[in-house]
């Protein structure tokens, strides 16, 4: 396991255990390793409005939103390319024409 997701499972047990700055101690820890990784902006989040930092988890939520918008948008991408890829599949080697 990286050290990130350690920091993160961490900042899970710190905030169950009620060691709020602990937790956002180390949810920032691992949003600092990996700040693409969703699941660990969301850790993040948490322990911040469990801590009773709502102005701080706002500010991390709007990051969090970002980046969700932004994997949407690559998802659908990746949907459409891999709807594309199922038609070629399905068509005769003969007919195909693969286009992007």
């Amino acid at each position: 396991m990286d050290p990130a997701a350690l920091y993160d499972t961490l900042a899970f047990v710190e905030g169950k255990s009620g060691r709020y700055e602990e937790a956002i101690a180390a949810a920032q820890f691992a949003v600092r390793q990996q700040p693409a990784n969703i699941e660990f902006q969301i850790t993040l989040v948490r322990s911040l409005l469990e801590g009773g930092r709502r102005d701080d988890a706002t500010a991390a939520m709007k990051t969090l939103e970002q980046m969700q918008s932004k994997t949407q948008k690559l998802a659908d991408s990746v949907l459409k390319d891999l709807d594309s890829l199922r038609q070629a599949l399905a068509t005769p080697a003969r007919e195909l024409s693969l286009t992007r």
